[in-house]
């Protein structure tokens, strides 16, 4: 498989390269009110607003710096069932915030050298990989927030809502 690698909080953790989009340099995110803190906002991207989340917020690390290195990473949450493949046109899509946005890298089962944690208040945190000499977390997009939090955020799945009878 292939990973995408960066650090979080000086740490190196990765996710899966098929499940990226689009890596763009970091963007001002419109804040929304009552979110988590991990959730920066809605940034424009492509006609579509897009939430934000720092993953070093999410992570216990603090916010991402503002350095050159720190990018947005553009992942499709919408697998193609069959093809494993994201959904790329029309499907939800997060931005997530990352420093050291470092590379694209191989890794297979045999580099495991911790499974994943079940850890209740961090379902996202996947197996540990041995990748050259670096022990480098992978990050499971899908379980990145709570269902009820990303669906509040992407109710419309990215089209246009159609009004409901009290808004009109």
């Amino acid at each position: 498989m292939q990973l995408l690698t960066f650090a979080i909080g000086g740490q190196p953790y990765a996710i899966m390269s098929r499940r990226i989009v689009e890596v763009l340099p970091q963007v001002t995110a419109r804040p929304l009110p009552h979110v988590p803190d991990c959730v920066r906002g809605l940034f424009p991207y492509r006609g579509r607003r897009l939430p934000l989340v720092d993953l070093g917020v999410l992570l216990g690390a603090g916010p991402a710096p503002d350095l050159l290195s720190t990018r947005v990473i553009v992942v499709s949450l919408d697998q193609d069932a069959e093809a494993g493949i994201p959904v790329r046109q029309h499907g939800r899509q997060l931005g997530l915030v990352a420093e050291h946005v470092v590379s694209i890298c191989s890794a297979d089962s045999t580099a495991v050298v911790f499974p994943r944690m079940e850890i209740p208040s961090a379902p996202y945190l996947g197996p540990l990989y041995n990748l050259g000499g670096d022990t480098v977390q992978l990050l499971d997009i899908d379980r990145l927030l709570p269902d009820d939090l990303v669906n509040g955020l992407m109710p419309d799945d990215g089209r246009r809502a159609t009004p409901r009878e009290g808004d009109r």
